[in-house]
């Protein structure tokens, strides 16, 4: 056998082992715990699952020396499990009337509120020890992983999904489409039942399928090996070398005050809520979000090069010793009043949020942008540093003696510590430079159209249609290319700002739900529809639209237009087509009849889905029909007031 081949061989050989044992070892007390003194898991479906996580300290049995895997585990044994796995330590004080702060879980009822995974009741409880449901779960999980919405339907499967609550749909969804959480044999997922402590474990161990939680070096110390599922590190004082993730990579609040390293990692998705220094690797979409007060730190050396990094928490970006492109586009979101630091040479920073402190210490910007949602921001630009390109679009203020090549100015109340070496003031638009105040005397060109100073909707627009009881279509056209801000309200709630509305939030500053709230590109002059659902049937909403730009100088009107959803006493048919061999089929024209006479008709989406709405209840016939084809019918089809019935069909080739 070739003898550097053997060589790999023993050292992966070695790294298993050595992985294996740390695996498998705690790092907090309770892992002491003999999980074989639970006399109810012996040969039970889940006994690996929970003996790992025994042993592990995450979670312990009663006082009985029983584990009960088949009992409901509490919304307080829940939160706790979470609370320990992702290092959650800030607390929230609690004012609901069944939690007295001496109880065993008060404290961690406390960080579930302040991680925002979990609310109260409408009474004000928060059920501490009621059985934690199926959907209550898949909405927890979505949160604390940051999950993606998808678009694809997976529920479509499901007999009792119009069960599904309307706040948990979404969540639901996705749980279900990225297989954490399946269904029943009887095709039901049964959003209301309550989940065994045996589930609830089993639902984790597909998520959290690597856990990296006491210090120590893993990775093959030459080769590179790749890891198809998640990752996650819970602890400080960890290094991950020479690998490639398929999944997704957590660096939890585990790591506390203190850091981790990687080295030659490549990962596509990754959550930071703990310091790292990142060395020699390639990422492409980084997350930082934390609960903890203290600011976040990452370093970027050596080759490494991040493709965009999405800022949530107070955080450093450093770069050093740096032979990549380290951070290239950098998006600023995070709370009111935050604060930022940036060491390095980045491509594109853009602040998307209010009252943000940026302070750029030293290093090059090729842009930054200061948008309409960024307003009263405070730019701090370091004496060492370049800013090439620099445009502002509300109330800001630029301190400091850093070089900025060229400024853009379109919104009041900009003042600036030194001046830029080139700057332009849109016309009515004033700044204060060095102390002097400057009005821009003529509308200019950049790029941009600015004869007006910001787009406007088209004649009629925007409007409603095809208004059912589920919700609506948005249909938006403009007379530029912008993007259009929307939130969904109910009537009586109060008109928001032009600012909230860009931060999809209502009037009182709370953020609505992402099902009624977003954004779109608009082509100049062409219509673009939004599909509004999952509201309430036989109720009306305003729909508060902002169009933003660029080289907007003035704040924005909000435009409103209204509409009503059906009531009830219609029902709905849905569905999906594929061929026979089980793939989606896009543009499938079905037809619906009442006997001869033809009701209604749509075309399939590019998933193979069709929802036809507001019938009447009674009973139709389908046709499904599709060039090169052969068409296929459903007969019988009844419909029920304020249901959806879900009918699937395949076609045939001719």
């Amino acid at each position: 056998m070739n003898i550097e081949r053997l060589r790999k061989i023993l050292l992966f050989s070695v790294f298993v082992f050595c992985c294996t044992m740390c695996f498998y070892s705690s790092s907090t007390a309770a892992a002491t715990k003999n999980y074989s003194n639970f006399s109810d898991i012996q040969k039970h479906w889940a006994e690996k699952s929970i003996s790992t996580w025994v042993q592990r300290g995450y979670i312990d049995g009663y006082a009985n020396g029983k584990f009960m895997p088949n009992q409901a585990i509490t919304r307080a044994e829940f939160c706790t499990f979470i609370n320990k796995l992702l290092g959650y330590k800030k607390i929230s004080p609690l004012r609901y009337s069944d939690v007295k702060g001496n109880e065993w879980y008060a404290l961690d009822m406390g960080k579930a509120v302040a991680a925002g995974y979990l609310g109260g009741y409408p009474d004000g409880t928060i059920r501490p020890n009621q059985g934690i449901t199926r959907e209550e779960i898949a909405s927890i999980l979505t949160k604390v992983f940051s999950l993606k919405n998808v678009q694809k339907n997976a529920l479509s499967k499901f007999k009792d999904r119009e069960s599904i609550s309307s706040w948990s749909n979404l969540s639901v969804n996705t749980v279900v489409y990225n297989k954490y959480m399946s269904g029943f044999p009887d095709k039901t997922f049964r959003p209301a039942s309550t989940v065994t402590r045996a589930e609830a474990l089993a639902i984790v161990d597909r998520i959290v399928v690597n856990l990296y939680d006491t210090s120590g070096t893993y990775g093959l110390p030459y080769d590179t090996y790749t890891i198809a599922e998640n990752v996650f590190i819970n602890s400080s004082n960890v290094v991950l070398k020479n690998v490639v993730i398929n999944g997704d990579l957590y660096l939890t609040e585990g790591i506390g005050n203190g850091s981790v390293t990687l080295v030659n990692v490549k990962a596509r998705n990754v959550k930071v809520s703990g310091g790292v220094t990142i060395n020699n690797c390639d990422l492409d979409n980084v997350l930082i979000e934390t609960t903890n007060v203290q600011k976040l730190r990452l370093l970027a050396q050596g080759t490494t090069k991040i493709a965009s990094v999405d800022a949530r928490s107070s955080v450093l970006l450093e770069e050093a010793n740096l032979a990549g492109t380290g951070f290239n586009n950098v998006i600023i979101n995070v709370p009111s009043g935050a604060h930022v630091e940036m060491d390095g040479i980045f491509k594109n920073v853009n602040v998307a949020a209010p009252k943000v402190q940026l302070d750029f210490l030293q290093g090059s910007m090729d842009s930054l942008a200061l948008p309409l949602g960024a307003r009263d921001a405070k730019v701090y630009l370091g004496t060492d540093t370049i800013t090439k390109k620099l445009s502002i679009v509300n109330k800001a203020t630029i301190k400091g003696r850093g070089i900025i090549n060229n400024a853009e100015v379109f919104g009041d109340g900009v003042i600036f510590d030194k001046a830029p070496q080139k700057i332009k003031v849109a016309m009515g638009v004033k700044a204060k430079i060095n102390g002097r105040t400057v009005t821009g005397s003529k509308t200019y060109s950049s790029g941009y159209d600015y004869n007006r100073l910001a787009p406007i909707f088209a004649k009629d627009y925007p409007d409603v249609e095809d208004v059912h009881s589920r919700g609506f279509d948005l249909l938006l056209k403009a007379d530029k290319s912008c993007r259009a801000y929307y939130v969904v309200l109910y009537a009586d709630d109060r008109v928001p700002s032009a600012d909230e509305v860009l931060a999809g939030e209502d009037a009182s500053g709370r953020t609505v739900p992402s099902d009624r709230r977003g954004n779109v590109s608009l082509t100049a002059n062409r219509e673009r529809s939004v599909a509004i659902d999952d509201l309430r049937p036989d109720e009306e909403y305003h729909v508060y639209v902002v169009l933003d730009n660029s080289g907007v100088g003035i704040d924005p009107p909000v435009i409103r237009v209204k509409a009503t959803t059906e009531d009830t006493r219609y029902g709905n048919i849905s569905g999906t087509v594929t061929t026979t061999k089980g793939s989606e089929l896009r543009s499938v024209k079905v037809t619906v009849f009442e006997g001869s006479t033809i009701i209604d008709s749509t075309t399939t989406n590019a998933d193979g889905e069709y929802t036809i709405y507001d019938l009447e209840p009674g009973t139709y016939n389908l046709l499904f029909s599709k060039s090169s084809y052969e068409d296929a019918r459903t007969t019988k089809v009844t419909v029920s007031a304020g249901k959806t019935k879900y009918v699937n069909n395949s076609l045939q080739l001719k």
